[in-house]
């Protein structure tokens, strides 16, 4: 890259918000990648990048499968043509590289990770709309359709497209995603000759600032989601003290009423001896009603023979 590039990604890299939230050894060492990106292609590719091309092959093989077996396209495997794949390869094996010095990895799904954040990377190519020419199928089909019609019979029309949309080799990278109130960012092959390969290092440091983009937010985020947990469980344990309170209060009550029903038990089993004083019936029950009051009184809380523990 020339040293006009390194100006522009230099100036970009110290304006963007999010990359300032960094350290400066951070910032200057993506600068140092996004200026030293090797898209070469001399050297081996990267093992995603091949992960991404085993996948998209294995997609195109597979021929006709049960349908419940069908595998699924890879991601932006329908975006762009076969012509094209070497050079989206080689795109996706400069960006895997780029990253990994700084905790960035693919996804399953192809897309880059940065620490706990994903930015969703997808490459498309351009389509031309060139005017269709008629197959020989098209104008037979046409010609039927015509005579049917001169002689009163009822006949499909055939759908004859007016254009045609080839892929025309102008490939195009949208970075991030549009949750979160985000837009994606866009870099493309310039009609003037700019390629995408001469935007490698814009490319990167784009990516590295929606990544920051999409830490900050996670950890807003997670943030909000502790303030609601901590509020939940602020609400939990007041439920379970007020709950607490409530079973100690009626115990409470119920054992104040137990004390009273003991005491007026003891009460009336003194006024039954004093009238009865030399019954030894009544001074058999006597006892036995006083053994029942300290059953019943919670400052007692005697076992009974019979009736055991009062819960």
């Amino acid at each position: 890259m020339n040293g006009e590039n390194e100006e522009t990604i230099l100036a970009e890299l110290m304006q963007s918000d999010y990359l300032n939230l960094m350290d400066n050894n951070s910032r200057e060492r993506i600068f140092t990648h996004a200026i030293n990106m090797d898209i070469s292609g001399r050297r081996k590719m990267h093992t995603d990048a091949v992960r991404y091309k085993n996948a998209i092959e294995a997609w195109e093989k597979q021929g006709h499968r049960n349908y419940y077996d069908r595998i699924d396209p890879p991601p932006n495997a329908t975006l762009f043509s076969k012509a094209s794949r070497k050079r989206v390869f080689a795109l996706l094996d400069s960006i895997y590289r780029a990253v990994e010095p700084f905790d960035g990895r693919a996804t399953e799904a192809f897309d880059v990770a940065i620490g706990k954040d994903i930015v969703e990377i997808e490459i498309v190519e351009g389509k031309d709309d060139v005017p269709h020419v008629m197959t020989k199928e098209e104008a037979r089909q046409l010609v039927e359709y015509n005579d049917a019609k001169k002689r009163g019979r009822y006949a499909w029309e055939p759908k004859i497209p007016k254009y045609d949309h080839p892929y025309n080799g102008r490939l195009r990278i949208r970075i991030g995603d549009n949750r979160w109130n985000h837009t994606r960012v866009s870099y493309g092959d310039d009609k003037d000759g700019e390629m995408l390969e001469d935007q490698l290092g814009e490319i990167l440091i784009t990516i590295f600032e929606k990544a920051e983009v999409a830490r900050v937010d996670r950890e807003k985020r997670e943030e909000e989601q502790r303030r609601i947990e901590e509020e939940r469980r602020r609400a939990e344990e007041k439920r379970q003290r007020i709950e607490l309170e409530r079973k100690k209060t009626e115990t409470l009550i119920r054992e104040a009423e137990d004390y009273h029903t003991a005491q007026t038990i003891r009460h009336f089993a003194e006024a039954r001896a004093n009238l009865f004083p030399d019954n030894d019936e009544v001074k058999e029950w006597v006892d036995w009603a006083l053994e029942k009051a300290d059953w019943i009184d919670p400052t007692v809380k005697k076992v009974d023979e019979y009736l055991g523990k009062r819960e």
